[in-house]
């Protein structure tokens, strides 16, 4: 006969979670406010191949994104900043410049693609901390008070 059972689960302290912060070109991770570097971060991602995955991925993608933008604002710079040329227009010279529209638009495309791509490398990081998190480790935990088979009275505990 058991006198009291119960059962409780619980998450282990948050000793082990993870937090992120972001900024324009970077999502730094975070354990008890404390900065990890990639490495250890890495370290604690081994038992998720997951979260493995979208962060080196992320990190990848930021230095990518990076050349992008500025490319792509070099690109429109110099379009904006055109070819000088000259006419010559009864007999007065003019000067002028030629700006190339289409290589404008590449430059402005460029520089959209390398924002998205930085922004999507932020975003792989912080969704690689919430699949860590998500897959920490829960300690059940049951504890029944009762009459042992031995009709003994006593404490048992399953973890």
């Amino acid at each position: 006969m058991i006198l009291a059972g119960t059962s409780v689960q619980a998450q282990e302290a948050g000793s082990d979670s993870l937090s992120t912060r972001r900024n324009f070109l970077n999502t730094r991770i975070y354990r008890n406010e404390i900065l990890l570097h990639p490495s250890i971060v890495l370290r604690k991602y081994k038992n998720s191949p997951e979260a493995t995955r979208k962060f080196n991925t992320g990190r990848i993608m930021l230095p990518a994104g990076i050349l992008t933008t500025v490319a792509g604002i070099y690109i429109g710079f110099d379009a904006i900043k055109g070819t000088p040329r000259q006419a010559e227009i009864n007999g007065v010279v003019y000067p002028y410049k030629v700006r190339n529209i289409q290589q404008l638009i590449i430059g402005i495309l460029g520089t959209a693609a390398g924002i998205s791509l930085i922004e999507y490398s932020n975003d792989l990081k912080v969704n690689s901390v919430k699949v860590y998190n998500s897959t920490s480790k829960k300690v059940a935990l049951n504890i029944k008070f009762g009459i042992s088979p031995s009709s003994n009275l006593g404490l048992y505990t399953n973890f």
